[in-house]
């Protein structure tokens, strides 16, 4: 199936394809969190039908981790169903929709970039500059991750390079925000997987 899909449709198309498909997914997620009657199903499809599209893609060592972690899986729920357990075909396929979603929209912010017209604009000094490049890092991280520290290390950088007080400002404000951020792959497992697992009650 793999080999057809190759031949008919070249590595363009293949990923508008499946960026397509990602979007229409993502849509589906947020439709769902809004409320609206969406089974998540269709997500969940979306997502397996895009890493299909964008397999022959990968690189050769992505593409035997993931052989790998399928074939473990699927040993698993083998093993599972012999012992007498309920095997959802639903639950498999759109289980991680959610944490997909965000790992998706966290990689598009992150495509964001300063204007080039700033680079010769001065720039502030003292103890406000440092609370306002923490603050930022630190905002900015909890949702587009270490996409900020790049984003901001570039600005401040200028072509050259960073000093060792500006590479621990900017260090110290984005992984503070671990703490908190539903944002951070970790944050996000741990609130989808861990049972009664509530936001509020980690950031208070």
């Amino acid at each position: 199936m793999l080999a057809i899909l190759t031949e008919r449709f070249t590595l363009a198309s293949r990923r508008r394809l499946a960026g397509g498909l990602i979007m229409a997914a993502m849509a589906l997620v947020a439709a769902g969190l809004l409320g609206l009657p969406v089974e998540s199903i269709w997500a969940g499809a979306g997502y397996w039908c895009s890493a299909l599209l964008l397999w022959p893609g990968l690189a050769r060592r992505n593409r035997t981790q993931a052989l790998l972690l399928l074939v473990t899986g699927g040993l698993c729920l083998a093993w599972s169903g012999w012992q007498g357990a309920a095997i959802d075909a639903q639950c498999i396929v759109a289980s991680n929709s959610n944490l997909l979603s965000m790992l998706v929209a966290v990689s598009f912010l992150g495509l964001v970039n300063r204007p080039g017209e700033q680079d010769e604009a001065p720039f502030p000094k003292g103890r406000r500059a440092v609370a306002s490049t923490l603050g930022a890092v630190h905002l900015f991280g909890s949702v587009i991750n270490l996409s900020s520290v790049f984003i901001i290390g570039d600005r401040l950088a200028r072509r050259g390079s960073l000093s060792r007080e500006q590479s621990i400002v900017l260090i110290r404000g984005f992984t503070a925000a671990a703490f908190w951020s539903p944002f951070f792959a970790a944050m996000a497992v741990s609130l989808s997987l861990a049972p009664n697992a509530n936001l509020a009650s980690l950031c208070w």
